[in-house]
């Protein structure tokens, strides 16, 4: 369970930077040809990325309730929270800047 939670969590890590990239940077990746691509590769990181991030994070739970004691399964507990929480930092910030778009104009 330990490999599993570390791939999802990879995945999700990955889906995290993409998602980032697109709505913190505002850099859209090379294969976009206009700003609606954009908003799908964002949409898609993350449904998939907090997907993936769940996932991991269930197998990490499960993992630290099999061995309570060991300190990787406590770490890769936390490492898994951070993932989701990464994707609730990212999802507060573009509708903070909605917000503060929306009241400007």
């Amino acid at each position: 369970m330990r490999i599993l939670a570390l791939i999802f969590s990879a995945i999700g890590i990955y889906e995290l930077l993409q998602l980032v990239n697109v709505e913190v940077y505002h850099f859209l990746p090379v294969r976009s040809h206009s700003f609606e691509d954009g908003l799908i590769v964002a949409s898609m990181a993350l449904i998939f990325g907090s997907a993936a991030s769940v996932i991991s994070l269930l197998f990490a739970s499960a993992q630290f309730r099999r061995d309570k004691n060991r300190r990787s399964s406590q770490l890769l507990l936390v490492w898994c929270s951070l993932v989701p929480a990464g994707f609730i930092i990212v999802f507060l910030y573009t509708y903070a800047a909605a917000v503060s778009v929306e009241t400007v104009h």
